[in-house]
């Protein structure tokens, strides 16, 4: 492991393969029945909210085809126009124009 600290490696590179990321990505796919491994992809986020939410909704929406989305009531989801379209407090997006259409925003389940 020390060997990606020393001064001629790339420690970080959202958008590059390093071969810190390289050995990173192995166990997950090694874990994974052969099958899904061969389909299942990766995606390294910058460090938002916004960036994590997108990265979900994306290929949720591409999967399955659908472009309705449900997220929950009083919950934050980043400041992106996506992402902010799921954040559940819906007075402060009142006056935000061209947010992501068909979200709809229901009470989150909690025990009582």
């Amino acid at each position: 492991m020390i060997e990606y600290f020393q001064p001629d490696q790339l420690l970080q590179a959202l958008d590059l393969t390093t071969p810190a990321k390289s050995c990173f990505i192995e166990a997950p796919f090694d874990a994974l029945p052969e099958m899904f491994a061969r389909q299942a992809r990766i995606q390294f986020c910058g460090p938002s909210d916004s960036d994590a939410t997108e990265a979900v909704v994306k290929p949720m929406k591409t999967a399955t085809g659908q472009r309705s989305v449900l997220a929950f009531r009083g919950r934050y989801h980043g400041m992106t126009a996506g992402a902010f379209a799921l954040t559940g407090n819906l007075n402060a997006k009142t006056d935000v124009a061209s947010l992501m259409a068909d979200v709809h925003c229901v009470p989150l389940p909690l025990p009582r």
